[in-house]
């Protein structure tokens, strides 16, 4: 059952990704504005008032990628090292997979109005999965030790 939910968790995350991608600019910047103008909100109450909306508008959108991809590829990781049992092969068809992914959301996102394809998202992207294999490397190696003495 397990299996199943986190399956399609994923499935619904592919969805949403997909869909992001085909959001027109308009669209794609009203949605990450409402976030960016809370998280100014939060750095005057603060007392940083340094950054511009439009400095909080990057770093919230890549933030968004990096968890997002971190996410993502753990759970395509989770679903592969419960299917074949073998962790290498399962970060690596995670891998694989996330890379696609991410070069089909900017493949995509060059042709929505307004929008414009970027490496350096893919980068970013690259560098969440990274970590969120990593993060799920290291606990699947420290659940197999403790099972193990």
């Amino acid at each position: 059952m397990k299996t199943k939910m986190i399956t399609l968790c994923t499935i619904t995350m592919v969805g949403l990704l997909l869909a992001f991608a085909m959001m027109n600019i308009g669209t794609s910047t009203k949605i990450s504005g409402i976030l960016s103008h809370g998280v100014q909100i939060m750095f005057n109450r603060l007392g940083d008032a340094e950054y511009t909306i439009y400095e909080i508008d990057f770093m919230v959108r890549k933030i968004g990628h990096f968890v997002f991809y971190a996410l993502l590829s753990t759970m395509i990781a989770i679903i592969l090292f419960k299917k074949f049992n073998k962790l290498y092969l399962s970060v690596v068809l995670s891998s694989v997979a996330t890379l696609t992914l991410a070069f089909m959301d900017e493949f995509i996102q060059h042709y929505a109005k307004g929008r414009n394809a970027s490496v350096f998202d893919i980068v970013i992207d690259m560098a969440g999965a990274a970590m969120g294999l990593l993060i799920f490397s290291v606990t699947v190696w420290v659940i197999d030790k403790k099972e193990q003495g």
